[in-house]
């Protein structure tokens, strides 16, 4: 599927000093409805929950971003991809844009049915639109390796190493990868990686060891190279 059809840099939702005095009329009825899908949730009412945003869609009101997140979030109990596309182009109809708790909940879905490679390419294609992601894309990147059939072992620590190319701190997905390949496995990747960081950092304080810049990272799923 195309995840992203009509990209744009993700938003920065929230609301100026004061402005929560001046709400419109029809805010605070977007804000009251936003507050009823929430306790339907909580409450186990999903499908009434759904209604109430479809309903708000029928009368020419635009829902919150949180609205959208709230419900898409209950697709990642069955794993629901369908529902979860579709109501992404809804939004998208309504030029409501994405946010990033509304993409990490769609790997969110994909991640119960296994659809590790579909997780990859939205991982990719956010990548290449500067969004900078956090560790929670990965991991959930990698649990769907251990969900597919076989386990996808392979993709599973390519994305360890992917979370340290992002700057990010791979120990923080040591317990989800060692669910995969195995917790000896995991901490062998673990270690290596550990001494990566290690060396980038003395390299980046002693560049007379000839290391120069950040080196790029490869791993053919058993043996990790400094290119």
């Amino acid at each position: 599927p195309e995840f992203l059809p009509c990209f744009q840099a993700l938003p920065v939702h929230g609301r100026s000093r004061g402005c929560a005095y001046v709400m419109s009329l029809e805010r605070r009825s977007i804000a009251a409805v936003d507050e009823e899908i929430r306790n339907l949730i909580r409450t186990g009412h999903v499908q009434k929950a759904e209604v109430v945003l479809r309903d708000m869609e029928v009368r020419g009101m635009v829902p919150d971003i949180v609205s959208y997140n709230r419900v898409m979030n209950t697709y990642a109990v069955t794993g629901d991809v369908q529902s979860s596309l579709a109501l992404l182009d809804r939004m998208l109809e309504r030029n409501v844009f994405p946010s990033i708790v509304t993409y990490s909940t769609i790997c969110k879905v994909l991640s119960v049915g296994g659809h590790a490679q579909l997780i990859e390419q939205l991982i990719k294609e956010l990548q290449r639109n500067k969004v900078q992601l956090n560790v929670y894309f990965f991991a959930t990147l990698i649990s769907a390796c251990g969900r597919c059939n076989p386990p996808d072992t392979v993709l599973a620590e390519r994305t360890f190493y992917g979370v340290l190319q992002a700057g990010l701190k791979p120990q923080q997905v040591k317990r989800v990868l060692s669910r995969v390949v195995g917790e000896q496995r995991a901490c062998e990747l673990a270690l290596r990686a550990q001494h990566l960081r290690q060396a980038e950092n003395i390299s980046k304080k002693c560049p007379a060891t000839g290391w120069i810049g950040k080196r790029n990272l490869e791993t053919d799923g058993s043996l990790l190279k400094i290119t």
